[in-house]
């Protein structure tokens, strides 16, 4: 279920699905950054470029043409920008293994919701029955 919440002045749009497995998401307006939630944090945000590219969140900072990350560790905030494009999020409950991918047409027509699960199958044994799936806020 989608609901409003105030975090620190401004409006977000929350789901409560998945926080019971860790899984802690929120949808803002373009006039809300991510350091408005996390000022004392780094977060990582990729060059996102419309494309199919899934990477996985290491020890770099940059994910220049990356329109998925997968997240292994806990803790790291994650900020995707989608306009009118959909965000797609993952969560493996078994491994505990998160993802988030931007699915814009070109994305979604080169299948980057299919390639980020798969790329979680293939570095952490994720089983696709064990992923819990969210479908963000889109134009359409």
């Amino acid at each position: 279920m989608f609901y409003f919440e105030e975090i620190n002045g401004y409006k977000v749009l929350k789901s409560d699905f998945g926080v019971n497995a860790g899984l802690n998401h929120c949808f803002t307006t373009r006039n809300v950054e991510i350091s408005d939630f996390y000022p004392n944090n780094f977060y990582l945000s990729p060059q996102q470029t419309h494309s199919d590219h899934v990477e996985i969140v290491d020890e770099r900072f940059e994910y220049p043409d990356t329109d998925g990350l997968i997240i292994a560790q806990k803790n790291i905030p994650i900020a995707l920008r989608f306009a009118d494009c959909t965000p797609l999020i993952f969560y493996d409950i078994k491994n505990e293994i998160g993802a988030i991918s931007h699915a814009g047409w070109r994305g979604t027509a080169q299948k980057i919701g299919v390639k980020t699960v798969q790329k979680m199958e293939q570095n952490f044994n994720t089983r696709p029955q064990d992923i819990i799936a969210i479908i963000g806020p889109a134009i359409g």
